[in-house]
């Protein structure tokens, strides 16, 4: 008679806590769910709820503490909205697809970052430029990206798949337009 009981009230807490855990309602409920897929395949299904340089930020539904997962397992996120992100590409690695762009269009010349593996790829040389900027309020980012802009198309005139960029010098002195000179070593596949 203990052990029946001991039984049913075990079932009884067992149902109370999975009905809880399907019936809470939390401010994400009607957003659709996120999903982590590894490397190894592995998808993990919840919201992301962060990102750092190097981990994700994720709630599990039913659980109630955020779980975190290193960026360098993770091939890519697929958010609710229909946005995919791939962090596998941007480990370093570059894949075939990435590779196969004609030589001249300058979108296809990606940035390496400071860690990044570019064994198979040969130095093809130094490039540079300097950007002005047409505002005189124009911040450091904007700069950047501009000058950025101009060195891939730099680089894809010489038959680069990669830069790397080496040295930034921002300039701003009163009453001129703010202006940048960038350094790059640009890589290629020959």
């Amino acid at each position: 008679m203990k052990s029946n009981l001991r039984v049913i009230s075990i079932l009884f807490l067992g149902l109370n806590f999975s009905l809880g855990a399907f019936c809470q309602e939390t401010e994400d409920s009607s957003q659709p769910f996120d999903t982590i897929i590894k490397k190894s395949g592995v998808r993990i299904v919840g919201y992301v709820k962060g990102k750092t340089k190097f981990e994700i930020i994720f709630e599990i539904p039913g659980q109630k503490d955020p779980q975190r997962i290193n960026n360098d397992i993770i091939k890519e996120i697929r958010y609710g909205n229909g946005t995919i992100e791939v962090l596998e590409a941007k480990s370093g690695k570059m894949t075939k697809e990435q590779l196969t762009y004609s030589e001249k269009d300058w979108t296809s010349v990606l940035v390496a970052n400071e860690g990044s593996d570019l064994s198979g790829f040969r130095e093809k040389g130094e490039i540079q430029i300097e950007y002005t900027a047409t505002k005189i309020n124009a911040d450091n980012a904007s700069l950047e990206r501009n000058g950025i802009v101009l060195l891939r198309k730099k680089a894809a005139s010489i038959g680069g798949k990669v830069i790397k960029v080496t040295s930034k010098h921002v300039t701003r002195q009163y009453g001129e337009f703010p202006s940048i000179q960038m350094k790059a070593m640009v890589y290629g596949v020959d």
